[in-house]
């Protein structure tokens, strides 16, 4: 590995755990000539070793980790005991996803590395290889590969500090928002007597590949639940995903989920109302077993959507005898609905925000350039919200025309700052303008900057078929956030 490559690596911040991973598996793919690269980093919030780097990315995409647990597991016997023979088998230990990795590449053995810091491991570093008699890397390319894992470890050791942080911050996050669901939920007992449980359910990342979300449907499931009876919240309170693909269950009678996002089924009422659901559940619903068991009656179901038109929740009502609302009673529920969608927006990552502020505040203070300082506040900020990349644009007058420009040139000279700057091409210039522009030369950067307001894009796909303003650099992005940068 070139001392330019290693030194890029040691400039990266402790923002930029994703950029030090993808630098390293390029530093040990040159030292070895090995391509069939795997990165591991612990998550103690969820007690494994997840998968934060492959080649194309698509065991991350998957969500892929070994718990720790798995003492069968090969990786994690290194991760614990930190001294590995030079191969290992692949097959032993692992889940079905990582089976169906190891044959469609035809992979079955690997050497393996502790990635350590002060006498333990953080992660594990793993070069596969097929079936063969030939030692996968001798001993020059051990030692080489040895040599560049302690040197970037301080680094990589500090980066993956703050990405933990992160990281139970959204656990946190959760729980925050659970526990303000939880006292909002209380409170419709006192709105209609009538009512015996509440709860409210939430969009989640679909557990399935990316392949097979759009044919499986999407997912929601329950934050939280409140009940007269606390001896029914163990039973109804589980950690099961409903499915919204359409006739699985009666949530997927409201909501849908189509690119992506969550919304309302088209032709779906504002509301939905059972007046008997152990009639309905003849049908064999999912979790009919728990409304069943709970003996609930009637359930009225109120989404929440805000002004992009996604879902952010579904609250549910439910009593466990006949019951019928009045108009006014569903007036009064349905701007209790809003008042739980809006809290749980509302309770969130305050404080880490907080501190990151403060952060970028001392980094105004220090005497540190602008391209150094753009950086930094453009892997926080991508690091924060959990996006796969980012940039910050500079406004330049060229010709009588203003433009957004990241990259200088074509050779990827940068004038503004770009995180992640591996997952895209050059940036040209982009024509600040709106409608006035042709659509080859509409973008959201330069909608922004012409705005002076931010502009989300929840699907560039459907944005850039109908002549709206997103430019496609790269057919990786199928959403896009642009925020201005204002002074004065």
């Amino acid at each position: 590995m070139t001392n330019n490559a290693l030194e890029h690596i040691l400039s990266l911040d402790k923002e930029n755990l994703l950029d030090i991973l993808h630098y390293f598996a390029q530093g040990i793919e040159e030292i070895t000539g090995h391509s069939e690269i795997r990165i591991y980093m612990e998550d103690m919030s969820e007690g494994a070793l997840v998968c934060l780097y492959t080649p194309d990315g698509e065991l991350e995409r998957k969500g892929a980790r070994i718990p720790i647990h798995r003492r069968d597991n090969h990786l994690v016997r290194a991760f614990l005991q930190s001294v590995v023979p030079d191969e290992v088998p692949l097959r032993a230990g692992s889940g079905n996803l990582h089976l169906e990795w190891f044959s469609q590449r035809n992979l079955t053995r690997a050497s393996v590395f502790p990635l350590k810091t002060a006498g333990h491991a953080i992660g594990i570093l793993s070069l596969d290889a097929p079936e063969g008699n030939d030692k996968i890397l001798d001993l020059e390319a051990r030692n080489a590969v040895k040599d560049l894992c302690a040197r970037i470890m301080p680094v990589l050791q500090r980066a993956h500090s703050f990405h933990q942080q992160i990281m139970l911050n959204r656990h946190l996050d959760r729980s925050r928002k659970r526990d303000a669901a939880r006292i909002l939920l209380a409170g419709a007992f006192k709105l209609d007597m009538a009512l015996d449980m509440t709860s409210i359910l939430i969009p989640v990342e679909s557990p399935v590949p990316e392949v097979l979300r759009e044919e499986r449907g999407g997912y929601m499931d329950v934050l939280a639940a409140a009940s007269r009876e606390p001896a029914d919240l163990p039973v109804y309170e589980t950690l099961e995903r409903i499915s919204l693909l359409e006739g699985k269950s009666l949530l997927s009678r409201l909501v849908a989920q189509e690119d992506g996002r969550t919304i309302r089924r088209k032709g779906a009422p504002e509301i939905l109302f059972f007046g008997d659901i152990l009639d309905i559940l003849k049908e064999k619903f999912e979790r009919w077993e728990v409304f069943h068991q709970l003996s609930l009656r009637t359930l009225l179901m109120i989404p929440v959507v805000n002004e992009s038109g996604d879902v952010v929740c579904t609250v549910n009502y439910f009593t466990k005898r006949p019951h019928h609302y009045s108009a006014s009673d569903l007036g009064l529920l349905k701007s209790h609905a809003q008042a739980l969608g809006i809290g749980i927006a509302d309770t969130g990552e305050e404080h880490l925000e907080i501190r990151v502020l403060s952060e970028i505040e001392q980094l105004l203070a220090e005497d540190t350039t602008l391209p150094v300082f753009l950086n930094r506040v453009v892997s926080i900020a991508v690091e924060l919200v959990g996006a796969d990349s980012g940039s910050i644009g500079l406004v330049r007058e060229l010709d009588e025309q203003r433009w957004v420009v990241v990259d200088t040139d074509q050779e990827g000279a940068l004038s503004g700052a770009k995180s992640r700057g591996w997952r895209k091409a050059s940036i040209p210039f982009l024509k600040v303008g709106g409608e006035e522009l042709k659509v080859n030369e509409r973008s959201v950067t330069g909608y922004t900057a012409f705005t002076g307001k931010p502009f989300l894009c929840n699907n560039t796909r459907e944005e850039a078929a109908r002549g709206g303003f997103y430019q496609n650099l790269s057919s990786l992005v199928l959403s896009e956030l642009a925020v201005p940068i204002r002074v004065g």
